[in-house]
């Protein structure tokens, strides 16, 4: 039962990372997954048997969301684009009142100002649209550039609110990638993908590997300063998440979207209630 639990969280943080404006690590977070996901990282040969378990059925989970939901969200939006959007808006704001937990009753001018400046700074973001970048034959370069780009990708997976793929798309990644992705069973393009996908692969090992520790000492030595950090994070995401996929108004969608919403609602914050209270428990 703990090992489908976790391809489940695995499968909805995966496909946060899949939606423009969502965040796979603030849906981990709300979840009530992400420490423990940082500290298996952190302590895979401590604990080898115990945190490859966890990492591995978790993996399973993302893996499958990103080959299977590439497909998918990408046809949900083209087709349902304000349902599927509320419904994602439902699964992040369910998680909000185990964040807010955490920083309630601990208001500071630095607080409140670390808040305001991630959330102006993600939300300037949100508006900023890179050149597509195309890649015919990868050269060396190119390698290079996907590493990189799989390094900043990590970033996004590691900091909660932070949109792997807005990040994607500021920067003009996301379409190749995604393109990559939702193909991989093109077999006649498969040496192409692998070429696209395996440097960008290897960035975001080395990226978590390496920021997983970064945000682990943050928590530990400034838990409710890098809260606050998350929570405007979190907070902007709406605004990404509504701008970069609502562009058009149907009714019917809306209708759907606001119980899709409420569903996703509902989902992460007993998903979140009962990871707190297990946690509780130990």
């Amino acid at each position: 039962m703990e090992k489908i639990k976790l391809i489940v969280y695995g499968f909805i943080v995966g496909l946060g990372n899949i939606i423009p404006g969502v965040s796979g690590g603030a849906l981990a977070i709300l979840l009530g997954i992400y420490e423990k996901m940082l500290n298996a990282v952190n302590t895979i040969f401590k604990q080898f048997k115990k945190n490859f378990s966890f990492l591995f059925f978790l993996g399973i989970g993302i893996a499958l969301a990103i080959l299977v939901g590439s497909v998918g969200v990408k046809a949900a939006l083209d087709n349902y684009k304000i349902a599927t959007t509320l419904l994602f808006i439902g699964l992040i704001a369910g998680g909000i009142p185990s964040i807010y937990k955490k920083i309630d009753g601990k208001i500071s001018f630095v607080n409140i100002l670390i808040f305001a400046v991630i959330f102006v700074l993600m939300t300037i973001l949100t508006f900023v649209n890179g050149t597509i970048v195309t890649i015919d034959t990868p050269t060396f370069i190119d390698y290079i550039k996907l590493f990189v780009v799989g390094i900043i990708a990590s970033a996004t997976m590691i900091i909660p609110g932070i949109s792997g793929s807005m990040v994607l798309m500021a920067i003009g990644y996301y379409d190749l990638i995604l393109g990559c992705v939702a193909n991989i069973t093109n077999f006649s393009l498969l040496g192409y993908h692998i070429q696209i996908l395996l440097p960008f692969g290897l960035g975001i090992v080395a990226g978590i590997l390496s920021l997983a520790k970064l945000v682990e000492f943050l928590l530990k030595k400034y838990e409710v300063k890098t809260y606050f950090a998350i929570f405007g994070f979190i907070v902007s995401s709406f605004v990404g998440t509504i701008y970069l996929n609502i562009t058009t108004f149907d009714f019917g969608q809306l209708i759907v979207g606001i119980v899709l919403m409420v569903l996703g609602f509902i989902l992460t914050y007993k998903l979140s209630k009962y990871e707190s209270k297990k946690e509780s428990e130990i």
